[in-house]
């Protein structure tokens, strides 16, 4: 059977009992459709709700069918809950029969029959008896129904409701019992939200909710009055928000909108009224509004608690969750020791921090000669390279360092010291490669001496030159510390 929220078990103790009865329904609102949650004035449209017709209306609201006799309106008075007919009498339904008796004929109205019967001094049902079934008292003739097994008049009356005026009663007659429409019980009726009307056109409507264009009363949508088809009305236009243009509207990543509000929202989010909002921590990934999302709120793990990613981790998908790592890579360092702009000049190859090799297969003497050292835009005939282990690199982390001297053989202006390191395997204490394989530095002009300077600085007269030169400059400074005595008192 068809179900519907108000009449569901109110016994439920979570959302989840709830929906299982229906998906659209919450806590202590679901049930079972019944007739008295239509209000239908027209017995037609009560009896459309449910295949047995079981629903009558009471003038107002639909109710369940009973005898004929117990309807209090003439809506009402069509059939009873077997389906017999009924008809409105004085005020009152009847159970729509025919009886003769031997010493009465009945006369009743136009929609119940007196039948002449073959046998009147004896009494019997003319109502199963095709045999009496001819003419009425007022010599109008009887056809026998064989499917209801009864006896009727065979004479058109007025049916409001089939779309033909057939009758001065009959203002009107559109085909349906809707009200609200122009035409209602075959009367002559003002439209929805209309208080004043001539024939079809509206000369005033209702004062909230309603406006009057070109005769017709039109509702407003966006003015926080729900009036005419409107679904809704939450006097804004804002999109996504539970109503939008008077009718329900909730959230983008909402699956199952029920009158605006979010029963279910996609994965990743969770239901709020008409929103779906974003879950932090929940495991899955909302690339829109997450960096990331690691199954946890907790900070310092690389994807903290606003699912962002955090400084020095990288974070990709591994199996539909976020997996951080420590991003911070170890960087080459070079530093000049000599500070003399001398033809020959020391450095030291060092790390931004410990470093490690992460293979065994590797010795001292094979790493030395990925240790790649060049002067740029010189050829290698110019300079020589010699490197020194200070503090050499193995499998076990440490402050790993190198000294490099560089021979110049010739005068250069402002060369650049590159150095590459060819060996992947280098990693930190998070197994971080190196950030880059190559470092530079910037020299100043070394001082390369010729071959003439060089022997005229070191030859035994121009030594000679520098002991007289000495000697005359400490005689000058005894002479004056010796007439600064004589003269003091």
């Amino acid at each position: 059977m068809e179900r519907i929220c108000k009449n569901g078990p109110s016994l439920a103790q979570s959302h989840t009992d709830c929906i299982r009865f229906l998906s659209t329904c919450q806590k202590s609102s679901c049930r079972r459709k019944e007739c008295f949650d239509y209000n239908y004035a027209i017995d037609s449209a009560c009896a459309s709700i449910f295949e047995d017709k079981r629903c009558a209306t009471n003038g107002y609201q639909c109710i369940l069918r009973g005898a004929c006799e117990d309807i209090i309106t003439s809506d009402g008075c069509t059939y009873d809950i077997n389906l017999n007919p009924c008809v409105w009498i004085n005020q009152k339904c009847y159970t729509k029969v025919v009886t003769l008796h031997q010493s009465q004929q009945l006369n009743i109205w136009n929609a119940v029959h007196i039948f002449q019967v073959a046998q009147p001094n004896k009494e019997e049902d003319a109502l199963k008896n095709k045999s009496a079934c001819y003419t009425d008292s007022e010599n109008v003739e009887c056809i026998w129904d064989d499917q209801l097994n009864q006896c009727f008049s065979n004479q058109c009356i007025d049916f409001c409701g089939d779309g033909i005026i057939s009758s001065k009663e009959e203002e009107c007659d559109d085909g349906n019992y809707l009200p609200y429409d122009g035409c209602y019980k075959c009367q002559i009726q003002c439209p929805l939200g209309c208080n004043s009307c001539n024939g079809w056109v509206c000369e005033e409507c209702q004062n909230k909710g309603w406006q009057l264009m070109n005769g017709i009363c039109t509702a407003i949508c966006g003015d926080g009055y729900i009036t005419g088809q409107e679904l809704c009305d939450d006097g804004n236009q804002i999109e996504f928000d539970g109503c939008f243009d008077c009718n329900y509207s909730c959230h983008q990543k909402c699956l199952d909108c029920f009158q605006g509000l979010c029963l279910l929202c996609e994965d990743g989010y969770l239901e709020d009224g008409s929103q779906c909002f974003n879950i932090c921590g929940d495991g899955l990934l909302i690339k829109k509004l997450e960096q990331c999302d690691d199954g946890n709120i907790q900070n310092n793990d690389g994807c903290n608690n606003a699912c962002e990613v955090e400084d020095n981790w990288r974070c990709q998908q591994e199996n539909n969750i976020s997996v951080c790592k420590y991003n911070i890579q170890p960087v080459i360092i070079l530093t000049k020791l000599s500070k003399s702009k001398s033809d020959n000049q020391e450095f030291r190859l060092s790390f931004s921090e410990q470093v490690r090799l992460n293979v065994n297969e590797i010795n001292e003497e094979q790493f030395l000669q990925m240790i790649v050292v060049t002067i740029e835009i010189v050829q290698h005939s110019e300079y020589d390279v010699e490197i020194k282990p200070i503090v050499p690199i193995t499998p076990i982390l440490a402050d790993v360092s190198y000294k490099i001297i560089v021979y110049f053989k010739s005068n250069l202006s402002n060369p650049q010291l590159t150095v590459t390191i060819r060996c992947e395997n280098i990693v930190n204490i998070q197994d971080n490669t190196l950030l880059s394989n190559q470092a530079n530095l910037l020299l100043k002009s070394p001082n390369k001496m010729s071959q003439d300077n060089y022997y005229l600085q070191n030859s035994p007269s121009q030594q000679d030159s520098h002991v007289y030169h000495l000697i005359c400059h400490w005689n000058s400074f005894l002479l004056r510390q010796f007439r600064n005595f004589m003269e003091s008192p």
